[in-house]
C-alpha cells in the first residue's frame, strides 16, 4: 500500500482536528459487493452539513492520483451521502477515495477513505494469512476477522482500529471441522463507533485443513479418591486442565506398567478420571493422557512429567518413644513445582488436623503427641504444589496405639516404721494386672530430690499384687522424717507414673524437761485421703507395754504429749511410740494406721558396786547395780593382791562368782577395773576392791 503524500497528509490532519470541522461522531463506511465487486460509500459529517454546499468524490488505484474522469459531484447534499461507484470490482483491488467538501463561505475540507481490500495467504496448510488495510485512518470502531461457515459469517477474531493500525494482519489456524482440505473464505467488518453501518471488506480464499496437533491437557495430578461408598476408595483419581483447542473430542488415559498403555479414553469435558482397576495405597502408579482432537489427531502426550500416586508405605508408633514415624515416596513432576507436604492426623472418628508442614526432598515424618492406649490414629499425607493450586493426596493409614499399659490409681496406704529399723511403705492400684514393677523413692523434702531405696518387680508373665508393700530398710528412723513416693516402672522401662501421694514417716522425739515428767514432741503424718483422725500414744517400761492401751489421745495441733512420771520408777527404761489412725471413709482402703519410732527416754547411767561378796551366801555373785548403761559395751576384770588378773567378762549380768579356773579364791581384797558406756554413747571406767568373804 503506498503512503499518503506528505503534502496531502499535512492537508488531512489540519482539516480533521481544525475547530468547527470533522467531529469524533463523523463516519465513512465502505462496502464491497461480494459478486460484482461494486463499492458503495457512505459518509456523513454532521458537525458541517448545515454549511456544506457541494461535495466531490474522487477515485483511483493510486493514492493522490486524481482526475476528473473518476469523479461524481453532489450539489446541497443531505445529511447522509451514499453512492456506489460504478466500473470499478473491489473484489480485485484496493480503491482510494477523495471526499471533497466545498461550504457556502468557499473554504472546505477532505478526507481520503479507502474500501477495506483482504487478502488471504497460506503460511501452511493449517493456517490462513489475513492481511488487510483500515477503511479510514481517522474510523473509530472494531475489525471482526470473519470465515464463512455453513454460510454464515462467524467472526473468528476482533482488532480495535487506531491510528497504529497503518496495516493490519491474523493468523487463523484451522481445525475441526476442516479435517480434509477445504475451500475457506473469509471477510473483514469494520464496525463503526458512529453512525449505524460498517464497512465490509472483499471476500477471500484459500484451501486449508486442519494440521494442527492439539495441545496436552496441562496441570495433571494423581491423587487417592475417598469413596463414600467404599468400594473405589484407594484408588488412583486424575486430575487435569483441558487442552486450549475448542475441538478438542476427548481425552486419552494412559498408566506405566511398565510402559505407558492406554486404559480409557473418556469425553472431552471431562477433568478428572478414576482408575478402579487398581488401588493405590501399596503401589505408585504413575499416568499420562493425550488429548484427541475432532479430526482424530493424539497431542503428544504428558509422558516426560508424567504424575504418579503418593504411598504412605510405612507408619508405626514406638509405644516407648511415644512417636509415630512416617514415611511416603516423593512426589514428583508437581505442575508449578512441589512446595512441600502436610501430614493430616484423625484420631479415632474426630476430623482430620494438620499435624506437620514439610518441606520438599523429606519424605518422613515424626509425630508427638499424647497417645492414648487403645486410640486409633489414621494419617495421610498431601502434597502441594507452590501455588497451592495443584494436590495430591495418599491413601489413608490407620495404627491402633498399644503402649504401655498403666493403672488409674497409684496410691500410698500408709508408711509405717516396723522393729524401729525399717519403713514399710504399703501401696494400692487400680485397675489390677497393670503394674510389673515399682520403685521406692526416698527424699528429706516433699519437693525432692527423691532416691531410690526399694524395688519390686513381678515374677515374667504376672503383675504385682493390688495391694502390698515395699520396705526401706536403710532410713534412720531415730534420727529424722522421711518422704516416700512409688514410681511405676513401665513395660519401656520408664517411670510412667508416680503415687497420687507422697508419704511422710512420723519422728518422734522425746525431752526430760524435769524428773517429773517427759515431753513427747512428733511431726504430723502425711498424706491420706481423708486425714488424721487421732494419733495414739503408747508407753513402755523396760519394753513391756505400760499400759496396755494408749496412753493418751491427740487430735490436732500441737502435735506433742507431756508424760507424768510419778509412778514411774526412776531406773526403769521409758519409751514411747506413736501411731496415727486415719479418718473412716477412705474411697481406696479400709482404715490405715502408721507406727512412729521407738523413742527412749535418755538417762544419766547408774552404775553401784558393792563392797563385799559371799559366793557361798546370799549376795553370790560380784556385778553393777545399774541402769540407763549399755550392756555390749560392758568390760570387768579382777586382779589378786599380787597384780595378776584372775577374771575377766563382758556380761554385764553374769558377774564374777569367786571362781578361778574351777576353785573358789581364798577370802581376800580383789581389785576391779570396770569400763561401761551410757545410752548416749559416753565412756565411763571404774576401779576400786571388793572384799570374798567366806
Amino acid at each position: 500500500m503506498k503512503l499518503l503524500k506528505p503534502i496531502y497528509l499535512l492537508l488531512f490532519f489540519t482539516l480533521l482536528f481544525s475547530s468547527g470541522k470533522m467531529s469524533a461522531q463523523d463516519y465513512v463506511c465502505i462496502s464491497t459487493d461480494p459478486v460484482t465487486g461494486q463499492i458503495t460509500l457512505t459518509w456523513s459529517f454532521p458537525n458541517n452539513t448545515a454549511t456544506v454546499d457541494y461535495y466531490f468524490l474522487q477515485w483511483s488505484l493510486t493514492s493522490g492520483s486524481w482526475n476528473n474522469t473518476d469523479s461524481v459531484g453532489f450539489a446541497s447534499p443531505s445529511a447522509v451521502t451514499t453512492y456506489t461507484v460504478p466500473g470499478i470490482n473491489g473484489n480485485n483491488n484496493r480503491y482510494y477515495f477523495r471526499i471533497y467538501a466545498q461550504n457556502t463561505n468557499t473554504t472546505g475540507f477532505e478526507i481520503w477513505p479507502s474500501n477495506i481490500f483482504l487478502t488471504v495467504t497460506e503460511i501452511n496448510k493449517g493456517i490462513a494469512k489475513l492481511s488487510w488495510n483500515p477503511d479510514w485512518l481517522a474510523s473509530t470502531g472494531t475489525h471482526h476477522l470473519q470465515r464463512l461457515d455453513n454460510s454464515l459469517w462467524r467472526t473468528i477474531y476482533s482488532i480495535p482500529n487506531n491510528l497504529a493500525h497503518a496495516s493490519l494482519s491474523y493468523n487463523d489456524t484451522l481445525s475441526f471441522p476442516y479435517c480434509d482440505t477445504t475451500e475457506i473464505k473469509y471477510r473483514v467488518s469494520f464496525e463503526q463507533a458512529f453512525g449505524g453501518c460498517s464497512s465490509i471488506s472483499n471476500i477471500d480464499s484459500g484451501e486449508f485443513l486442519d494440521t494442527y496437533t492439539p495441545s496436552n491437557p496441562s496441570g495433571d495430578t494423581v491423587s487417592i479418591y475417598r469413596d463414600p461408598a467404599g468400594p473405589y476408595t484407594g484408588c488412583p483419581i486424575i486430575g487435569w486442565t483441558k487442552s486450549p483447542e475448542k475441538d478438542i473430542a476427548g481425552y486419552i488415559i494412559y498408566r506405566e506398567d511398565p510402559v505407558f498403555i492406554a486404559i480409557d479414553t473418556i469425553p472431552s469435558d471431562s477433568t478428572v478420571f478414576l482408575d478402579k482397576a487398581v488401588k493405590g495405597c501399596l503401589k505408585s502408579y504413575t499416568y499420562a493422557l493425550a488429548a484427541i482432537d475432532s479430526c482424530g489427531k493424539t497431542s503428544y502426550g504428558t509422558y516426560v512429567l508424567a504424575p504418579h500416586n503418593m504411598v504412605l508405605d510405612s507408619l508405626s508408633i514406638d509405644p516407648c518413644e511415644r512417636k509415630a514415624y512416617l514415611r511416603w515416596n516423593a512426589y514428583d513432576n508437581m505442575p508449578g513445582g512441589l512446595g512441600g507436604y502436610i501430614v493430616y492426623r484423625q484420631i479415632n472418628f474426630g476430623s482430620f488436623t494438620a499435624v506437620g508442614n514439610i518441606a520438599p526432598g523429606i519424605t518422613s515424618f515424626y509425630d508427638s503427641t499424647q497417645f492414648i492406649n487403645g486410640n486409633d490414629y489414621t494419617y495421610y499425607i498431601q502434597a502441594f504444589s507452590q501455588t497451592g493450586a495443584g494436590t495430591s493426596s495418599s491413601c489413608m493409614k490407620k495404627v491402633t496405639y498399644h503402649g504401655p499399659v498403666i493403672p488409674d490409681t497409684l496410691y500410698i496406704t500408709q508408711v509405717n516404721i516396723a522393729n524401729n529399723n525399717v519403713v514399710e511403705v504399703g501401696y494400692y492400684y487400680s485397675p489390677p494386672n497393670r503394674i510389673r514393677q515399682m520403685v521406692l523413692e526416698r527424699s528429706d523434702d516433699p519437693l525432692g530430690p527423691f532416691s531410690p531405696v526399694d524395688t519390686l518387680g513381678a515374677a515374667t508373665g504376672f503383675f504385682l499384687p493390688q495391694l502390698f508393700q515395699l520396705d526401706d530398710p536403710t532410713a534412720n528412723v531415730n534420727q529424722q522424717s522421711y518422704y516416700y513416693r512409688l514410681a511405676m516402672i513401665d513395660s519401656c522401662n520408664k517411670t510412667a507414673m508416680y503415687s497420687e501421694n507422697v508419704s511422710r514417716t512420723i519422728f518422734l522425739n522425746i525431752t526430760s524437761p524435769s524428773t517429773a515428767y517427759n515431753l513427747l514432741e512428733w511431726n504430723d503424718y502425711s498424706t491420706w485421703y481423708n486425714g488424721v483422725e487421732q494419733y495414739e500414744v503408747y508407753r513402755t517400761l523396760n519394753g513391756v507395754p505400760d499400759p496396755s492401751s494408749p496412753l493418751g489421745l491427740v487430735t490436732g495441733m500441737p502435735y506433742s504429749f507431756q508424760d507424768n512420771l510419778l509412778s514411774v520408777s526412776p531406773t526403769a527404761q521409758v519409751c514411747y511410740y506413736i501411731r496415727a489412725v486415719e479418718n473412716p471413709g477412705n474411697p481406696v482402703v479400709s482404715i490405715a494406721f502408721s507406727m512412729s519410732n521407738l523413742a527412749c527416754v535418755i538417762r544419766e547411767p547408774l552404775f553401784i558396786m558393792p563392797t563385799a561378796f559371799n559366793p557361798e551366801g546370799t549376795n553370790y555373785r560380784f556385778r553393777p547395780i545399774q541402769a540407763f548403761v549399755d550392756p555390749d559395751a560392758f568390760m570387768m576384770q579382777i586382779y589378786n593382791k599380787w597384780g595378776q588378773r584372775i577374771f575377766e567378762t563382758s556380761d554385764i549380768d553374769a558377774g564374777w562368782n569367786g571362781m578361778v579356773k574351777g576353785i573358789l579364791a581364798p577370802a581376800d581384797v580383789y581389785v576391779y577395773y570396770i569400763k561401761y558406756r551410757s545410752l548416749q554413747g559416753e565412756d565411763y571406767e571404774k576401779r576400786g576392791t571388793v572384799v570374798l568373804i567366806k
